[in-house]
């Protein structure tokens, strides 16, 4: 994986309702990767403040959490780099899902706002399965619904093929293609193998410097990176569909701010606040694909 080339992680003013979900789910697992963090990093740095009080000291005050961590880590901020790997292999997970969620929805909302589009697919209607619905518009639906199932199965270059074919944009950066797909293959490789390379993920990823029957490394880099490239895409392409097939729009970086006040209302503190780039972390032993 490549390193950081996008900050979009801030979604439009407006969007479609699938970018909406996007984005709010994305603020859910960032709150909660912040909090872990926070949460260690403040108690290791508690325990260091009580430490120097109780031994008469003052050294605490040379430091705040962040640069306790990165200076002088606590036991759990080492256990936290210890874990390091699987607490990516989640978010990175969490991350492609969202993404791949909001691929499909917005398909879906493009297929029922023109259902026309799938006039051009190859597919028999039995007399009993039309028979089945009282009315055209739910029939269509339905067909709708079985359509967007089928693609969400589809491999990310396969179901590109498929919107590029019918002029449906997902845009995504030049060069940046194999990044998405070796994305997709890491999340599947984390699902289905617990992350160890296997021949199916070196075929996706012919340039992958990982070895069959090894772990594919992963460091803080590759998740935050990933939310970037991911983040710009579904900016990129929600605005490219929504003006093409005049999807309704939602106010979506208003909502999602009105549900994070809502769900974590702000509390007055003094204490700096680590942030996601101080993620605690080892040195590298090989992150990138």
């Amino acid at each position: 994986m490549s390193k950081r080339e996008f900050s979009h992680s801030r979604p439009l003013e407006s969007g479609s309702r699938a970018a909406l979900s996007y984005f709010w789910a994305s603020a859910c697992d960032l709150r909660l990767l912040n909090f872990v963090t926070d949460t260690v990093l403040t108690g290791d740095y508690g325990m260091r403040v009580l430490q120097d009080a109780l031994d008469g000291k003052d050294g605490y005050k040379e430091f705040d959490p962040v640069k306790l961590a990165k200076n002088e880590p606590g036991p759990r901020t080492q256990a936290f780099r210890d874990s390091r790997q699987e607490f990516i292999e989640m978010f990175l997970s969490r991350a492609v899902d969202n993404f791949q969620v909001y691929v499909v929805e917005i398909l879906r909302e493009v297929l029922h706002k023109q259902p026309r589009i799938l006039s051009s697919s190859k597919q028999e209607l039995t007399l009993g399965y039309v028979l089945q619905f009282d009315s055209i518009d739910s029939l269509t639906k339905d067909w709708i619904e079985g359509k967007v199932a089928s693609l969400s199965y589809d491999g990310f270059g396969d179901l590109e093929d498929w919107c590029q074919s019918r002029g449906i944009p997902i845009l995504v950066p030049e060069g940046k293609r194999e990044h998405i797909v070796e994305l997709i293959a890491t999340r599947n490789l984390i699902v289905h193998n617990r992350g160890i390379v296997d021949e199916r993920y070196r075929k996706a990823v012919p340039a992958t410097k990982f070895e069959t029957g090894k772990q594919r490394a992963l460091e803080v880099e590759d998740l935050l990176s990933a939310k970037d490239l991911l983040d710009y895409v579904v900016n990129a392409t929600d605005g490219a569909v929504s003006a093409k097939f005049g999807l309704p729009q939602v106010e979506v970086r208003a909502e999602v701010s009105a549900r994070s006040q809502k769900r974590w209302p702000r509390r007055s503190s003094n204490r700096p606040q680590p942030e996601t780039q101080s993620l605690p972390s080892a040195p590298s032993e090989g992150g990138g694909g």
